[in-house]
This record gives C-alpha cells, sequence and structure tokens, in this order.
C-alpha cells in the first residue's frame, strides 16, 4: 500500500531506552524525531527528500537513522522513507516509526 513519503522537517515517534537523567536505562521514554538531512538532488514539496540513511535528531538527546523504505521507489540510489517506516538511535536502544510526510506524494512497497 502507498504510503506519503517524507521530507526534511518531518517527524518520527518511537521510545528511547537509552537512559536518561529522569529515566533509567532501558525503561521507555517517548521521544519525537526530525528530520534533520535529505537529497542533495531529489525534493519533495520544495524540501529535500528523505531516504534510508538520512539522520534525524531527537527531543531526548539523540539521533535517528532512517533504516526502512520502500521495496521499489528509490532516490539517489536508496529507498525513499515514508509513514510507518522505522527509524533507530544511534546512542543506545530505541527506535520509532516516521509518522508525518507530504499530502500530495505517495510510494508503495
Amino acid at each position: 500500500m502507498a504510503q506519503p513519503n517524507a521530507k526534511l522537517g518531518d517527524t518520527g515517534k518511537g521510545n528511547c531506552l537509552a537512559g536518561h537523567p529522569d529515566v533509567k536505562k532501558g525503561v521507555p521514554k517517548p521521544y519525537t524525531t526530525t528530520y534533520v538531512e535529505g537529497c542533495d538532488t531529489v525534493f519533495l514539496n520544495n524540501q529535500p527528500l528523505i531516504t534510508i540513511g538520512h539522520k534525524g535528531k531527537t527531543d531526548c538527546g539523540h539521533t535517528t537513522t532512517c533504516v526502512a523504505g520502500s521495496d521499489n521507489v528509490f532516490a539517489e540510489n536508496q529507498p525513499v522513507h515514508r509513514i510507518g517506516d522505522e527509524d533507530k538511535i544511534n546512542e543506545g536502544d530505541g527506535d520509532d516509526v516516521c509518522v508525518s510526510g507530504s499530502d500530495n506524494v505517495d510510494s508503495g512497497g
């Protein structure tokens, strides 16, 4: 089923398990990640398109990497990242899924 594609500034939501001053390691802490890097040559709604490998920055102090995307739609030789695709926290344990994207461009696969 086709899902909206992610672009620079879109977000993901998940749970950080890396530990924080107010939350012990292994205890889920909800976070939002905002995609802060995207394609150099492919744009969506006047913003760089997000693909596997692009980074996000969380509101809990970590960075994330897009690790899932379309099986059959690519940009700059990488699968495009869409609503429902997974990201991973880079400095510890935790993951999220993309929750925002384009209002008018979807990709299947």
